[in-house]
Order: structure tokens, then C-alpha cells, then sequence
């Protein structure tokens, strides 16, 4: 079976869910009222009763998973703020800033059940949320404004893992599509955000509907090499680069991983010059009962006693065979026998690992 790079977003979504509970309430997002239960309205406020307090989300930035709720954004720039309270069903609300006016770092007005946040100047002002017409305060939250300095433009992969099997930065094959995402940072190197920001160059296409801020797709041209990006933001241009290559060189592998309640995966990337290789044409086939090929990955089913068969991964540079035995039931007995017929040695060693966590282990 040929592919070209994997990418599995649900597996990301459930990241966040389930990191979430870990997060603190200095940056889960909670207002002021939840973030002093005691009190529950600040001083000299006239609160609603509709809710006890409200959470507040930003759209977040590039590669974060476990990460703040809601992050400075860039001078010149403009955030979309989620707010949720109690139950399911959306409700009307008025945003504001305080200070507002002129003299305010920031504006903000309710758009389509959010908020929506400009910044003209750096410090930090209160969110309000307060029932329609000026009524009484829902909730409130401290938002703050940083100017950009630094721009950031990198290939990303999400899945099996966030980091690059090789340490190095991410290339794309001649004709192969990945996402490009982009980061901003204050001066100090704090991520910032912008829902105004742009990114153009070749092969990008335009944002999809569920695209975040910071992520587009794009195609790579079927000629090697640097193909330049720019990013604007706050007023600024800054200039970024995905580097196209038509051979590789290797074949990386990430080592077997959890890959779900009924077993474990081992993944595979061409590599060039040490960098892992989106889109590096890989057909890769098992005879492993219960194994399945999808996304550069191999999917074994633990559920099975004892799996054994082999492993074959063929590239531009020559076929590997690995053999393969693993006991669910004796995670400690469980390997994977690495047996390269041809070049590879990378990924060959990367087989020769620490055995996964058994189904037990993970629950």
C-alpha cells in the first residue's frame, strides 16, 4: 500500500481532552468570579445570577497542546475569545473593555456568541461580559497585548508524535501536500496571537473552514527547492521558507507507540540529510495477522495473543524486512526484530527498542 504523510487530527483532539483536567486555574481559562469561588462577584460589581462564572478561551497557538487558555495578543492585531458557562445553549451577551475608550490598550464587541478582542497598544485591560444592554457582569477576565518581533514558519506533523523523529526540521517531497503552520512572539519569545495575521507564497492554498488561525495547507512543487513564505502581522512582514526535496537519503521510524485500545503502531518516514521527509513515496505491506497499513503506519492488533510475520517497507533506496513477534499478554517477551535487506540502517535501529506498554499498562 502506497500513502503519502500521516496525519491523524482526532488523535490530537483527544490530547487536549484529555490533558485538560491537568491544566491550573491560571491558565484554564476561568474568569474572575470562578477563580474566586469564596466571593463569586468583585468588588463594586453588580453580578448576573444566570451563571456563577464564565470560562474563557483564545484560539490558541502553533504545536500547543497542554498550554495556556488564552495568550497576548499582537499589538496592531485581534483575538476571537470564546466564553462558556453553564449548560449547552448559547445566550446573548455585550463585551467590553476596561478600561475602554481611547485611553484602553484594547476594544472588544460580542460577534456571533464571541468576543471579539483588537489590540492597539501593549498592556493589559478586563474583558467584560455582562448581560445585554449594559446589564449585569457575567464574568470578566484579564487579557493582555505584547508587540511581535519574531515570526516562525515550519512544516508540522501531529501524528504518531508532535517532534520529529530525526530532531530536525521537517521537508516535503516534490508534489506532496502537508500543513504549514506559523508562530509569533513578543520580544521576550512568548507565543502571541492574531486572527488577523496572513501568510502567502506559493502552493499555499486558502484558509479552510476549519483551518485554525496559524495553519494552511500546502502543495509542493514538482522542482526542489526553498520555497519562500511571508507572514504579516501588526505591521510587520517576516519571511519564512519550506525546503522541497525530490530524493531521500533514509528511512526513519518512530518507535512503536499505543495507538489505541487494541494495540500498538510502528510508523515510517524517508529522511534527507538527517531531515524526515513529508510525502516520501513508501509502500509499506505486513503479513502480521489482525496488522493493518494506513497513514505510514503499521496498526497491530494486541488483543491477539501472539503476533508474528513480517514487515516490509520498500523506497527509492532498496526494501526492508523486519520480522516481527509480540505477546500481549508478556509485554516483557514482546520485540520487534529488525532485519534490513538493503540500506536503511536508521530506521533498522530504531526498531530495536524498548518494548511498548501492553494494554494493562495503558488503561
Amino acid at each position: 500500500m502506497s500513502f503519502p504523510h500521516p496525519t491523524r487530527s482526532a488523535a490530537r483532539i483527544l490530547l487536549h481532552v484529555a490533558v485538560s483536567a491537568l491544566l491550573t486555574s491560571a491558565c484554564d481559562g476561568r474568569g474572575d468570579r470562578l477563580s474566586s469561588p469564596a466571593e463569586r462577584c468583585p468588588d463594586g460589581e453588580t453580578c448576573s445570577s444566570r451563571v456563577e462564572g464564565l470560562y474563557f478561551h483564545d484560539p490558541g497557538v502553533t504545536m500547543e497542546i497542554l498550554g495556556n487558555a488564552l495568550h497576548p495578543i499582537v499589538v496592531g492585531g485581534t483575538s476571537v475569545i470564546s466564553v462558556s458557562g453553564e449548560g449547552d445553549d448559547p445566550w446573548p451577551f455585550d463585551a467590553g473593555m476596561e478600561p475602554s475608550g481611547p485611553s484602553g490598550p484594547m476594544s472588544a464587541r460580542a460577534v456571533d456568541g464571541q468576543a471579539l478582542v483588537t489590540a492597539a497598544a501593549e498592556g493589559e485591560a478586563k474583558l467584560r461580559i455582562t448581560e445585554p444592554g449594559g446589564g449585569p457582569l457575567l464574568d470578566r477576565v484579564t487579557l493582555s497585548a505584547a508587540p511581535v518581533a519574531s515570526a516562525r514558519v515550519a512544516l508540522v506533523q501531529e501524528w504518531p508524535t508532535m517532534q520529529s523523529p530525526t530532531g530536525q526540521p521537517w521537508v516535503i517531497f516534490v508534489g506532496a501536500s502537508a500543513p504549514v503552520e506559523f508562530g509569533l512572539f513578543s520580544p521576550i519569545g512568548s507565543s502571541l496571537v492574531d486572527t488577523s495575521a496572513t501568510i502567502s507564497g506559493a502552493g499555499l492554498a486558502p484558509p479552510g473552514p476549519k483551518d485554525p488561525w496559524f495553519r494552511r495547507a500546502f502543495d509542493a512543487p514538482a522542482v526542489a527547492g526553498d520555497v519562500a513564505l511571508t507572514v504579516v502581522s501588526g505591521g510587520r512582514a517576516f519571511e519564512g521558507e519550506v525546503r522541497v526535496v525530490d530524493a531521500i537519503d533514509d528511512v526513519v521510524t518512530v518507535p512503536a507507540h499505543w495507538a489505541g485500545e487494541s494495540g500498538w503502531s510502528v510508523c515510517f518516514f524517508g529522511a534527507f540529510g538527517g531531515q524526515p521527509v513529508f510525502g516520501a513515496p513508501l509502500t509499506i505491506s505486513t503479513t502480521v495477522p489482525g496488522a493493518t497499513v494506513a497513514d505510514a503506519c503499521v496498526d497491530f492488533d494486541t488483543s491477539r495473543p501472539w503476533l508474528t510475520g513480517t514487515l516490509t517497507v520498500t523506497s527509492a533506496i532498496g526494501t526492508q524486512t523486519h520480522d516481527v513477534l509480540s505477546s500481549d499478554r508478556e509485554s516483557a517477551d514482546r520485540a520487534v526484530a529488525a532485519a534490513p535487506v538493503a540500506p536503511g540502517d536508521r530506521a533498522a535501529a530504531a526498531l530495536q527498542r524498548e518494548p511498548p506498554p501492553s494494554r494493562a499498562d495503558v488503561r
